[in-house]
């Protein structure tokens, strides 16, 4: 029974150690991009959340807006703000999906399998990285169009009341 188990065990140890210094270079330099890519998106999440809370704020004062100025706020809509708002949204999901299917990278993993993995890994966080730009771009966007048409209608209300 030992002389079966014996061979097996050598072959499970040595499966991770025939690596060159290339490949383990390789390894760890795909590893830090990695990384790289999911620190500066766990960043981002903070700003994702803060953009989130502003179109909240925001769609408030719209409705307020276009209740005490129906006629001026009559061809403007929420729906870039309402757009934006779930595009953030996707992308913090997207995020927090991969985080809970991630696994992290371990040396001892055979070059194929932890090249493949991490490569998987990099361009799944690249994905998400345009996802969350692209969205980071609308809510911006949105909110300065909305601001500049409160501040205008808001000018103009000063005006009046003075």
């Amino acid at each position: 029974m030992r002389t079966r188990i014996f061979p097996l065990v050598l072959l499970i140890l040595a499966g991770g150690c025939g690596k060159t210094a290339e490949q383990k270079s390789d390894e760890e330099r795909l590893n830090a991009d990695v990384m790289q890519l999911h620190e500066r998106q766990m960043e981002e999440m903070m700003e994702i959340q803060d953009l989130i809370s502003g179109i909240d704020i925001e769609l408030a004062h719209h409705d307020r807006l276009a209740l005490r100025h129906p006629k001026e706020m009559s061809a403007g809509t929420a729906d870039d703000l309402i757009n934006a708002r779930k595009m953030l949204l996707a992308a913090k999901g997207a995020m927090t999906a991969w985080m809970k299917g991630y696994r992290p990278y371990g040396p001892s993993m055979q070059h194929d399998t932890a090249m493949a993995s991490l490569t998987s890994d990099k361009n799944s966080l690249l994905a998400i990285q345009a996802s969350v730009d692209a969205a980071r771009n609308a809510a911006t966007t949105a909110l300065e169009s909305h601001r500049k048409l409160s501040d205008r209608l808001t000018s103009a209300q000063t005006r009046k009341d003075q």
